[in-house]
């Protein structure tokens, strides 16, 4: 693994190359949370090794009479399939030109910079962001940068929410209804078996060419557990697409939502998510950097007198996992052996 401690002055964290055979180590360290929730980070782009997780402190459930009680891997968010001027985007296929992955223990926010030349010879700059609200603890933000290097350019990009999602094979969920509010707003309920907790997600993409918004039509995919929007949209030569995708996850098991019904958690949610849409990635990203400083950073600084400053990014790095792993929020809540990282420990 190509890990990079050279920019620790600056609270980051790096992968100076990719890895298809070790995918898990930067998934966990880099995994993103605020206690109430955490998501594994995988690659926006698949990869057959890869491990997409998403867990909700407390949502325990039991499969079945023969397994034990565990967090169950709620829907996923995170994934988009892309395709340039036709071609899958795939770090596995074509040449990676250049590469930089990179987490901001300060503000939480993991960055993926990317020069990649398809097959067909054509190259493309892409950067990838994303970040788990401490602020607006069901918030997660996700922001795509595409700027062709060789000419227009044609992207396809779909994505939404996957309830096809398992713990190693165990399903823990029932599939509930799927909706799309303004032609924009994707939601999609699951409800754990045994535990019968309610899951609520939305999910919203927006779109801006050069710092331009513009409306886009997508087209609305409905499948078994997925519901997705798929997109085609045109790149001039010069010009950089950037794609927001805005998600959040709301459930019975909060303490702010009990006794509600389940329409009633519906209407909830979606205005949750609404007003999180509102602000944009880059408002809700200054607010969650805000919260990190004040929660932590501010609250209970830490400041080591090394010749390294490894050991005082390794401190930070301690307390990053700590904050994103503990459900402060609540007191039901218990911290997980494994915290909220992966399926390991059931939670």
């Amino acid at each position: 693994m190509g890990m990079d401690y050279s920019r620790a002055g600056e609270w980051i964290v790096a992968e100076r190359c990719f890895d298809p055979e070790h995918l898990g180590k930067c998934e966990s360290i880099m995994c993103q949370g605020n206690g109430y929730l955490c998501v594994r980070n995988a690659t926006d782009e698949f990869n057959p090794r890869e491990q997409r997780d998403l867990f909700v402190a407390g949502t325990f459930n039991k499969f079945d009479d023969n397994e034990v009680t565990e967090l169950p891997n709620a829907a996923d968010v995170t994934r988009l399939e892309i395709k340039l001027d036709g071609v899958r985007f795939s770090l596995l296929t074509g040449t990676v030109e250049d590469y930089d992955r990179s987490l901001n223990l300060k503000t939480g926010e993991t960055v993926r910079r990317v020069v990649w030349k398809a097959p067909n010879g054509r190259r493309y700059e892409l950067v990838f962001s994303r970040f788990v609200s401490m602020e607006r603890l069901h918030v997660i933000g996700q922001k795509l940068s595409a700027r062709p290097l060789d000419g227009d350019a044609q992207l396809d990009i779909s994505g939404g929410i996957n309830g096809q999602m398992t713990n190693s094979g165990s399903q823990h969920f029932s599939e509930g209804d799927k909706r799309l509010f303004e032609g924009r707003h994707m939601q999609y309920t699951q409800t754990t078996g045994q535990s019968k907790i309610d899951f609520i997600f939305n999910t919203t993409f927006s779109f801006a060419m050069d710092g331009e918004k513009r409306e886009e039509p997508g087209f609305i995919v409905i499948d078994r557990r997925i519901i997705k929007q798929e997109y085609r949209i045109d790149i001039p030569a010069g010009s950089t697409l950037t794609v927001e995708k805005l998600s959040s996850v709301y459930t019975s098991r909060d303490r702010d939502s009990e006794g509600l019904s389940l329409d009633e958690l519906h209407d909830k949610a979606l205005a949750g998510h609404e007003a999180a849409c509102e602000l944009g990635y880059g408002a809700l990203l200054s607010e969650s950097a805000a919260a990190w400083a004040r929660k932590v950073w501010d609250n209970i600084p830490v400041t080591i007198e090394a010749e390294n400053e490894f050991d005082q990014l390794a401190m930070r790095f301690a307390q990053y996992h700590l904050h994103i792993m503990t459900p402060a929020h609540d007191n039901r809540m218990n911290i997980g052996a494994k915290g909220l990282s992966g399926e390991g420990y059931k939670g």
